[in-house]
């Protein structure tokens, strides 16, 4: 067990190092890091109102620590870019879920989130119950598909103030991925149901997304993501198409 252990730690070490050190010194072992990076001697100087820490540049100059420093910030943000994604994955489940095709204490009590529930489970599945996709119509008459993008950072809000105490950046980055779900929500819903031949309509994740879509449509109660299709498998919702989902899709080109 400590061998794995050890193993383990060591490959995340390696890792990490190839992640954040720049090409000049990657090829230094994890002990020369440990002698050279984190053992680097470095006086604290006192001037005036300020606090200088002045780093010995035997082995690591200070364009190295600022490249090591930017290096780890864009790792950093990577980070919750990832977790955002996840995040907004379980919060799209859900909003699919329970406020678009379920009647429930929100929508029969606010106007709001009653017209949400009837634009989606009436109007929008009545109208593809039979067909997938139809012609493209003016922008302003497809709002049963769209999300409204300006609204993104508003409804962010509450689960970025939760980050935020933990870090801002990662509050920030979350807004951003709010904001990006509901830009891509739109372009590749639209293309799904009004297709119009966009760039990315030929790509092999749009085509993976339509047929995962496409299967919403055919199995209501089943996979419910539509721009990032990781809750389903985690929660137990998604389908798997059968012989008559095959040759459905195959109808719509799928």
């Amino acid at each position: 067990m400590r061998l794995l252990l050890g193993v383990i730690a060591y490959n995340l070490g390696n890792l990490l190092r190839r992640l954040v050190l720049p090409v000049a010194i990657q090829s230094w072992s994890l002990t020369s890091l440990q002698q050279r990076l984190f053992k680097t001697g470095a006086p604290l100087v006192r001037d005036a109102r300020y606090f200088t820490l002045q780093l010995a540049e035997s082995y690591l100059t200070g364009s190295l620590f600022r490249q090591i420093l930017a290096l780890m910030f864009i790792l950093q943000i990577a980070g919750w870019f990832i977790f955002s994604c996840i995040l907004m994955s379980f919060i799209e489940h859900q909003v699919h879920r329970r406020l678009m095709h379920r009647r429930n204490f929100l929508s029969a009590h606010t106007a709001s989130f009653k017209r949400v529930f009837e634009a989606h489970a009436l109007v929008h599945h009545k109208h593809y119950a039979e067909i997938f996709s139809d012609e493209p119509v003016a922008r302003g008459e497809d709002k049963e598909i769209r999300l409204t993008v300006r609204k993104a950072p508003i409804k962010a809000i509450p689960i970025a103030a939760l980050i935020a105490l933990v870090s801002w950046q990662g509050a920030a980055v979350f807004v951003a991925a709010m904001i990006f779900h509901h830009w891509a929500w739109n372009q590749i819903h639209l293309e799904m149901h009004k297709p119009e031949q966009r760039v990315f309509s030929t790509w092999p994740v749009y085509k993976f997304l339509a047929r995962y879509h496409c299967l919403h449509h055919r199995h209501l109660d089943r996979n419910f993501n539509v721009v990032f299709p990781l809750a389903d498998y985690v929660l137990g919702t998604s389908v798997r198409a059968n012989e008559g989902d095959q040759k459905y899709m195959k109808q719509w080109g799928l």
